[in-house]
């Protein structure tokens, strides 16, 4: 058994990062700092454990889609503007951590065989789904590397927290995005 706080119920997925933006100021030889300013997309789709399931359902034992719940997935857009700052270690490595704000929306859709008849049967798979906006904030460290000019692709390995508020403030999502940028 996991240690509490470590098992989320949530099992790896997939995502996609995605933005866009711009330097501040001039670049320089003689300055090793550059302040950028950027908007960021992250979505995250995920599995969620059967364990946390099965929890789900004790838990609401009155709550009859839920009941019939077999499997569940779920889902997690945001949108954040983060000011970023970049080192340059040397004249193609340069590392930068980065910090925001924006919105965060999660939604878990449960899936399996729904008995509601004829006018209740759903269009899908889905028997119930829960989902939540609210505010979120994020910051991330990552390592660029130049392939080769200075207007050619930049591999990035990049690690972000990204945290919900009110009504999100359970949902923390910590992805790990491998990519290129121009």
């Amino acid at each position: 058994m996991a240690a509490p706080g470590i098992d989320t119920g949530f099992q790896t997925g997939w995502g996609l990062l995605a933005g866009g933006g711009f330097g501040v100021g001039q670049p320089s030889h003689r300055r090793h700092w550059r302040l950028f300013l950027t908007a960021n997309f992250v979505y995250e789709d995920l599995g969620v454990s059967q364990t946390a399931l099965n929890d789900a359902k004790s838990m609401n034992p009155t709550n009859t889609a839920l009941q019939q719940a077999t499997g569940a997935r779920a889902r997690f857009y945001s949108a954040t503007f983060d000011p970023t700052f970049r080192y340059a270690l040397k004249r193609r490595i340069s590392i930068y951590g980065l910090g925001g704000f924006g919105w965060l929306r999660r939604s878990i859709d449960f899936s399996g065989e729904s008995s509601g008849g004829i006018l209740l049967e759903p269009s899908g798979p889905s028997v119930l789904s829960f989902g939540g906006n609210s505010g979120a904030v994020d910051a991330g460290i990552g390592l660029n590397i130049l392939l080769r000019g200075p207007d050619s692709a930049i591999f990035f390995v990049e690690g972000r927290y990204l945290h919900g508020l009110a009504v999100n403030r359970a949902a923390s999502l910590a992805p790990i995005s491998v990519g290129f940028r121009w």
